[in-house]
């Protein structure tokens, strides 16, 4: 059976897609991609654990930060020391472990919690009197690039700035092929390295708590100067869209089933079981790309050379009956306290608390102000194989 991202059924509906291929068989060589497409459930959960396969991008030809450094300079120095966050030996990080405490834990959690709403409330007051509202572009990237500019203690008018950027640097999702595409993400680096050097090197004690915590990271000499910069161009490259996207579907959803009323008679944990089963009926997230550390036979079976990418499918694998009953259904109840929705082990999404707070805060303000509003129409937007993006999809009053 031939797989190919560029067919008509793909590119109109890639979960039922998905579905198909997935009940014919769980691993395909991938067309016009080069590797191998991961499908079912157990395979996915596998993998994502793999010592045989690394998120690093320097093993494939592209990823050579000298090459690219040639004619990219920052794009090649990203590369260059993004190894501390994605090799499995350097779980252990002091970047990652100040990262999952700074999101994840209590002591923060007020702190977050403030930086949201004001965030929400700054984005919902602008839109209070637009007729169509435009779910990603106008609610999630603008909450998401609020927020994080609120954490870096950037001003409000910061937050368009981080959104363009980060717009511009995800697309280092996927290798590019496109010299003027890479060149944009070149500059925008270049953007973000100036944006944050600047911001380390103006630390006062009116500094929030995010940078001041890097700062006395980099003093304490636990870490690189190279590698915090690296670390806070990331939450541009991929935490704002990230969140983004999952406020985005979060809200689509609870629109496309009519249940914004139904939505406020839940719990705010229950809030996040209804958002995390979004996530898993409709990932935004298509493809995830891995890459060989050396030949081998992948699960004891299709042979793969070093450098060879592996894709992995959380659109396939999180609605794999095997593992899900009832794949299909929204069923808010279902125990998905083990899904690896954002990641597991040494690839464990470092900015999931955060995610998982501000998706909850975000949708459950969005019903709390917009309680009778519909969906307008929506066009989805594949990105380079890999990410669905809502861009375009409308809401409007009732």
């Amino acid at each position: 059976m031939e797989v190919s991202l560029r067919s008509a059924s793909f590119q109109d509906d890639p979960y039922t897609t998905l579905d198909t291929w997935r009940s014919r068989q769980p691993v395909f060589s991938l067309d016009p991609l080069p590797g191998w497409l991961v499908l079912s459930y157990d395979h996915f959960a596998e993998s994502l654990s793999s010592p045989l396969l690394s998120t690093d991008p320097r093993i494939t030809a592209f990823g050579n930060p000298d090459t690219v450094r040639e004619k990219f300079p920052f794009l090649g120095w990203f590369l260059e020391v993004s190894g501390p966050f994605r090799h499995d030996s350097t779980s252990g990080h002091p970047l990652k472990q100040f990262a999952h405490s700074f999101f994840s834990g209590n002591s923060n959690k007020t702190l977050l919690s403030v930086a949201i709403e004001n965030s929400c409330n700054l984005v919902f007051t602008g839109l209070a009197e637009a007729p169509l509202i435009d779910i990603y572009r106008d609610l999630g990237i603008r909450i998401a690039s609020a927020t994080m500019s609120n954490l870096l203690g950037f001003e409000d008018g910061s937050s368009e700035h981080l959104a363009n950027l980060s717009l511009s640097l995800l697309q280092l999702q996927a290798p590019a092929r496109n010299p003027l595409r890479v060149l944009a993400i070149d500059r925008a680096i270049a953007a973000a390295h100036k944006l944050f050097s600047n911001a380390l090197a103006c630390s006062t004690n009116q500094t929030p708590p995010l940078i001041s915590a890097l700062v006395r990271m980099l003093n304490h000499e636990e870490v690189e100067r190279d590698e915090v910069l690296h670390f806070l161009v990331s939450l541009i490259a991929a935490g704002i869209d990230t969140v983004a996207n999952s406020i985005s579907y979060a809200i689509f959803n609870t629109l496309s089933m009519g249940a914004t009323r139904d939505l406020l008679t839940w719990t705010f944990e229950n809030r996040w079981k209804w958002v995390r089963e979004y996530l898993r009926l409709r990932p935004f997230t298509i493809l995830i790309p891995r890459y060989a550390r050396q030949s081998c036979h992948l699960f004891d079976m299709f042979p793969v050379e070093r450098g060879d990418v592996v894709w992995l499918s959380p659109a396939a694998a999180f609605r794999d009956p095997g593992t899900f009953p009832r794949p299909t259904e929204f069923l808010p109840e279902r125990d998905l306290r083990r899904v690896p929705l954002f990641g597991a082990h040494p690839h464990h999404c470092v900015g999931a608390g955060l995610a998982k707070l501000e998706t909850t805060m975000a949708l459950s303000s969005f019903c709390q102000r917009f309680p009778s509003v519909n969906l307008q129409s929506h066009g989805r937007i594949l990105s380079d194989f890999s990410t669905i993006r809502l861009e375009g999809t409308l809401i409007a009053r009732a």
